[in-house]
Order: C-alpha cells, then sequence, then structure tokens
C-alpha cells in the first residue's frame, strides 16, 4: 500500500478507474473534512479476479498526521461492485504535528478492530518515519520500519 501511495503514476485501465469509483462511492461514513485519496494495492493473498482500493484520508502537514479512519474496499475485478468495506478504526483520529517528529522516540495507538494491528498501521508508520505502538487486546504491538512486532501478549 506504501509503495503504491508514494507511486506518481495514474491509473489507464478501464476496470482498475471505474474500482476507483466504485471504492469512493462506497465509503459511507467518511472523516468531515477530510481530502481522501483512492490508491489500488495488490496485498499479499490478494486474487486476481478484484482489487483492493485503499481509501486514505490526509491533511495539509501542518494540520498534523491522520492516523484513523482509512478504509479497504475490495472490488470486482471488473471494478462494478464492492464486495467489502474495511475501516481502518472505529474513529477519525489526527494526531497534531507537535506530536509527530520532536524528539518523540514513538506514537502511541489503541486498536480494538483486530487483534493486531494492520496494513493501515505499517503504512502509517512508513509514512511519518516514526514507531507506533499499538494496543490491542491481544497485547502491545510495535510497528517499525514495515514490520510488526508482539512486545507484549495481554
Amino acid at each position: 500500500m506504501f509503495d503504491a501511495y508514494k507511486a506518481s503514476s495514474k491509473v489507464s485501465n478501464l476496470a482498475m478507474d471505474s474500482a476507483l469509483a466504485t471504492a469512493a462511492n462506497a465509503v459511507a461514513d467518511k472523516c468531515p473534512h477530510i481530502r481522501y485519496r483512492a490508491v489500488i494495492a495488490a496485498p499479499p493473498g490478494m486474487t486476481a479476479d478484484r482489487f483492493a482500493v485503499y481509501y486514505i484520508g490526509s491533511l495539509p502537514e501542518e494540520q498534523g498526521v491522520m492516523i484513523g479512519r482509512h478504509y479497504r474496499v475490495d472490488v470486482s475485478g471488473d471494478g462494478k461492485f464492492a464486495l467489502t468495506v474495511a475501516p481502518s478504526s472505529e474513529t477519525c483520529l489526527v494526531l497534531k504535528p507537535q506530536a509527530i517528529g520532536e524528539g518523540i522516540t514513538g506514537v502511541m495507538t489503541t486498536h480494538r478492530l483486530t487483534p493486531a494491528p494492520s496494513e493501515f498501521h505499517v503504512f502509517l508508520s512508513l509514512l511519518t518515519h516514526e514507531t507506533l505502538y499499538v494496543a490491542t487486546k491481544r497485547g502491545m504491538w510495535q510497528v517499525e520500519d514495515g514490520k510488526i512486532q508482539l512486545l507484549k501478549a495481554s
């Protein structure tokens, strides 16, 4: 997801263009006053008959970093049907600029949707160049340099 987000190439395939529009229409509970960008990526295990469209929220850098709520929308291979819509978090969460990069050794967040951090946490850690510490029901996790590590089980 991170590589696709950073890539500057444009989608030119008709089914991919349709998938982007389908994903945008499938997300009903966007965070207010947030600009979203749709990115097509091929996560591990994704079958060839569908697209994974990540709908990533962002703010101007001076306003902070949006930690949640982003979305993954799995779309049919023809781009016409949203098969699943999965939010990255239950709420909209923005970290203010002073919380990022000023001698801080990491950023802590909780996550209740899955027992472990998700691809969104890896993406955010890579994007911000910060270590993320994620508390879930299963334990405390560290997300750093594209890797997720369980620090302490609950």
